[in-house]
């Protein structure tokens, strides 16, 4: 798993791809500056402050995650970030995560049940989707962005050994307030 703002660029990004690339987006890191961790009984808690940065630019992006880790195997994520002003928009901002090839089947509720985007959200409804990963491919003539579902509410990908589910979370909700000086 790994801290990600890139994506490949697609036909819409034809005039913003060079001011990426100039940013040094393409290739950024991410990079470790101070960590806490503290655990009990009821939950073990990883803080972070980190930035993701252009390699020999300069900080793309201030970020201070806090992980959370139940005794059930739950992990809470709650990332707060701070994007340098005088760059441009970031291609994405979230976690990169590598699934086992053997994760196969998908289940979720959002907009579906063909694959949609913000501007392409009234080709399906809302409502829980389950399919295999093969059936989420679109071709395209030129390559896209692809099978992504707007407004989903929680996402899992399962074999027949495992699963995970990711769902939206509120921080606020688990108590996390953060300020720039208070943390």
């Amino acid at each position: 798993m790994e801290y990600n703002i890139w994506r490949a660029p697609v036909d819409n990004d034809r005039w913003i791809r060079e001011e990426w690339e100039r940013a040094g987006y393409h290739r950024a890191i991410a990079r470790a500056y101070e960590t806490r961790v503290r655990a009990d009984e009821e939950k073990a808690r990883i803080e972070t402050v980190l930035s993701v940065s252009a390699v020999h630019l300069q900080r793309i992006l201030n970020i201070r995650a806090c992980w959370t880790i139940w005794p059930d195997g739950t992990i809470d994520a709650a990332l707060h970030g701070e994007k340098n002003p005088t760059l441009p928009f970031l291609p994405r901002f979230g976690l990169r995560l590598f699934l086992p090839k053997a994760m196969t089947r998908v289940n979720y509720c959002g907009i579906g049940p063909v694959e949609s985007y913000i501007d392409k959200k009234w080709a399906g409804y809302h409502g829980v989707f389950d399919m295999d990963v093969k059936d989420m491919h679109e071709d395209y003539i030129r390559p896209q962005e692809n099978g992504s579902h707007y407004d989903c509410d929680y996402v899992t990908a399962e074999s027949e050994k495992a699963a995970m589910t990711i769902a939206e979370w509120a921080p606020e909700a688990a108590g996390l307030h953060w300020t720039k000086d208070t943390g």
